[in-house]
């Protein structure tokens, strides 16, 4: 009964395998990433048939929760959980697999987790973005657990609680220490009154004191500025799509966010406008678009974009041609080209553009309401803390007859 079984699973699913990499041909990906994919697939697929798993619909609703099974590494296991979140999606969109895949957990905590979170959208009305800082940041959490090989939440003790706040510390500044460490008490509460872990341990979670504007603005001069972007090479498709989106960083003073974010209908070419919509403080914003920005969008449109029916402005170089889901790609990017430039900066990333913009129009006696407008605050006190080593800068924009002469 086993071999027979496990004659079907390979039979089924290693034909799968098969379709959904002529599908990746079809898409244009690399014969490189072809052979990653298949390599990481027929490694879990070996593992699956040792479990006599027979049919399509078995390999999804039981492969996340064998894959820390097939290797040791925490890295290892993310790298193959992409994969395999890939070929389930193949799987869904051909109708080879009937059921839902949306409720199968992809970890042993992920229904928690996506319950916590719901909790969290449903009573406290959080944002969709913060959401998936809270889904990442809780995912951390039970990735570290299942690391440990805690099977049981309920056993939880307060000694791995503190070991993984020590750990996962190690790898953020303080403020995101601070960030994470609400997140974790606010999951530990929700466990402890859902009766899922014994003792309420949501105490243990101290996080590090902030002080008010300790953080000292990362800003960079114009000819630093400069430096950076001339690393760019702009010969390459990838060049054309970094210096773009690094010029409207530069220019507008644009969070990472809303720069990944920008669509196609957000250029009005006839009025040379650039809206940039829903942005953290809820307002919208209309700016006029400078001639190098245009230049450098037409000159990625025109050359370097790939074809796609995707409205986001910035794609992938490489198939499936998707817009970045996070930040944190286009921050590498900065980093990239600052290191390439030279340019040393506390806490380098699309922030130190961002410090950067509003340090300029300072310099150029725009005054605090117009600069605050500009970088899309809601509070003057914000776009203070992005001006606060200025001093000088902002008493001379603040005196009464600068204002009017302006």
């Amino acid at each position: 009964m086993s071999t027979h079984r496990s004659k079907n699973c390979r039979t089924l699913i290693r034909t799968h395998v098969a379709g959904y990499l002529h599908e990746l041909t079809k898409c244009g990906y690399t014969a490189s990433t072809r052979e990653h994919y298949r390599i990481d697939l027929l490694r879990v697929i070996a593992y699956m048939e040792q479990k006599g798993i027979s049919s399509a619909h078995g390999f999804v609703a039981r492969v996340y929760g064998l894959l820390p099974n097939v290797s040791e590494s925490r890295w290892a296991r993310r790298g193959l959980r992409s994969t395999v979140n890939r070929f389930v999606e193949y799987l869904v969109r051909y109708g080879l697999v009937k059921d839902r895949t949306s409720d199968i957990p992809k970890t042993k905590y992920d229904r928690l987790a996506h319950e916590f979170v719901r909790f969290q959208i449903e009573h406290r009305g959080i944002c969709p973005e913060y959401a998936k800082t809270i889904r990442r940041s809780c995912e951390c959490f039970f990735e570290y657990l299942e690391q440990r090989n805690i099977q049981r939440l309920v056993a939880l003790r307060p000694e791995t609680v503190l070991d993984f706040i020590t750990e996962d510390g190690k790898r953020y500044i303080r403020t995101t220490v601070n960030a994470r460490c609400s997140i974790l008490r606010t999951l530990l509460a929700y466990l402890y009154r859902k009766g899922v872990i014994r003792h309420d341990l949501a105490s243990l979670v101290v996080s590090p004191r902030i002080y008010k504007g300790e953080a000292c603005p990362r800003f960079i001069s114009r000819a630093q500025t400069e430096a950076i972007l001339s690393q760019v090479d702009r010969t390459t498709p990838v060049g054309l799509r970094d210096y773009a989106m690094m010029l409207l960083l530069v220019t507008y003073g644009l969070r990472g966010i809303e720069v990944i974010r920008l669509r196609l209908d957000d250029i009005d070419w006839r009025q040379s406008l650039l809206h940039v919509k829903a942005r953290k403080a809820g307002n919208n914003t209309v700016y006029p678009l400078a001639p190098s920005v245009s230049h450098a969008i037409i000159q990625y449109l025109r050359r370097a974009r790939p074809h796609s029916e995707d409205r986001h402005i910035f794609l992938s170089v490489k198939a499936p041609y998707r817009p970045f889901a996070y930040t944190w790609g286009l921050g590498d990017k900065v980093r990239q080209y600052m290191r390439r430039a030279g340019i040393d900066v506390p806490r380098p990333g699309t922030y130190t553009f961002r410090y950067s913009c509003a340090q300029s129009l300072l310099g150029d006696g725009t005054p605090l309401k117009v600069i605050s407008d500009y970088m899309g605050h809601r509070q003057l006190e914000t776009t203070q803390r992005y001006l606060k080593i200025a001093v000088d800068d902002l008493r001379d924009v603040a005196l009464p007859g600068r204002e009017v002469g302006l």
